[in-house]
């Protein structure tokens, strides 16, 4: 968690610019009833415009809160 608050901002330099990129990321932990999975969410930002996103059931089942973020996460940057 302190990786993912300590690279919230993201700058992109290209041509002598300064590009920001932002990432945010949420999960939530068995949210479907009937199946025990969570749901992943991502955007990304580039300056103020969404570039990306994502929302959807994630395809395993885990067993915290933590591990629903972790999943997202990594998930997120992985692409």
């Amino acid at each position: 968690m302190r990786y993912l608050k300590g690279s919230s901002d993201t700058t992109i330099y290209h041509g002598g610019t300064n590009i920001s990129l932002h990432r945010y990321v949420d999960s939530n932990f068995a949210s479907d009833i009937d199946g025990r999975k969570g749901i992943t969410a991502y955007i990304f930002k580039l300056e103020s415009r969404v570039i990306s996103w994502v929302s959807r059931l994630q395809k395993i089942v885990v067993l915290s809160t933590t591990e629903a973020e972790y999943v997202v996460a990594t998930k997120a940057y992985k692409g």
